[in-house]
């Protein structure tokens, strides 16, 4: 499904989990479709609590840098205490931007866990991203992206939305892209991966290279004025 591009990858993430400093203590999902998350850095209401912060998700639809980008990142990490562009440290995720998680159950029983465990993990992507923002004196809204979930062979979206104040999962109505158990259904799957990876290709490209590049110079600046201060101390 992605064999026409050769810049957005799917990537295997069951072995990931989520850096201590991004993971949320609680995860709020409302009737309302939003989700708020508190950790070290945020707080939120509470209304139901996910035991286990950094439960996994199954795949990614990863983009692989151009020549700018990976300079970029590979600049940021180098100078970040965090070393990462997401929140995990997961080796194959760290220097690539990430910003559609799939999560797959064999079973309708299990889909509250499902919604769970996105949520939880885009509130720890948005976590992570609000660190780089601020680090580049940033604070726009984060950019909307897509959640994909599998339920015994159909494929659905969700959308997540920087609402400020709360994270909000906009699910339309358990928007179906395809099923893999018809042929009609893996063409109107390719068709949705088509839109998804043109938009990981500009939108989303544009956007990211946009963030890290604030943030990397403010991160030069202050290195540069940190190493300013040792080598006037020593004269």
């Amino acid at each position: 499904m992605l064999a026409e591009t050769t810049s957005v990858i799917a990537e295997d993430i069951r072995s990931a989990r989520i850096a201590s400093k991004f993971r949320p203590c609680v995860v709020t999902i409302d009737d309302n479709a939003s989700v708020s998350s508190a950790s070290s850095n945020t707080s939120a209401s509470r209304s139901h609590t996910v035991k286990s912060v950094h439960e996994m998700i199954d795949f990614a639809l990863v983009l692989k840098p151009d020549q700018e980008l990976a300079s970029i990142i590979e600049q940021y990490t180098k100078l970040s205490t965090d070393r990462t562009v997401n929140q995990t440290t997961y080796s194959p995720l760290k220097i690539r931007a990430v910003p559609v998680f799939i999560k797959t159950k064999m079973t309708s029983a299990k889909i509250e866990t499902s919604d769970a465990q996105l949520g939880v993990w885009i509130a720890a992507w948005h976590e992570s991203l609000y660190s780089i923002m601020v680090c580049g004196g940033n604070h726009e809204r984060i950019i909307t992206v897509p959640l994909i979930q599998v339920l015994k062979g159909t494929w659905t979206v969700m959308f997540s939305v920087d609402g400020e104040n709360e994270l909000k999962i906009v699910d339309g109505g358990q928007a179906m892209i395809g099923n893999s158990n018809s042929l009609m259904g893996m063409y109107q799957l390719q068709a949705a991966f088509k839109a998804i990876t043109q938009w990981m290709e500009e939108p989303l490209k544009g956007w990211i290279t946009r963030i890290l590049t604030t943030a990397l110079v403010d991160l030069v600046l202050r290195t540069t004025e940190y190493n300013s201060r040792l080598y006037e101390d020593k004269k």
